[in-house]
């Protein structure tokens, strides 16, 4: 996959991280999630509720980026652990 079709979600996690920053609880599990944009494109974001977190994009509440692009599809979302190893490339659950 190309690096230019991948969106990474600063929005998803600057938003995040003011209301769940490092200091998180013990057992807050963050999650590594991609969205499909109508275009093909992928964007990439981490959040500590996916179902949440899709309905804010597609209601136009999350990232400014995917605002107006239209229907977004979840196509992967996996367990990450805290916030610091869900932001590190390469994280697999």
């Amino acid at each position: 996959m190309a690096l230019s079709g991948v969106a990474i979600g600063a929005d998803s996690a600057r938003n995040n991280r003011m209301s769940h920053d490092a200091g998180s609880p013990p057992g807050i599990t963050w999650h590594l999630y991609m969205l499909r944009l109508p275009n093909g494109m992928l964007y990439t974001g981490i959040t500590t509720d996916v179902p949440r977190r899709l309905a804010q994009h597609q209601a136009g509440k999350g990232a400014k980026s995917l605002r107006g692009k239209g229907e977004l599809t979840l196509v992967f979302h996996c367990p990450a652990g805290d916030r610091s190893l869900a932001l590190r490339p390469g994280v697999s659950g």
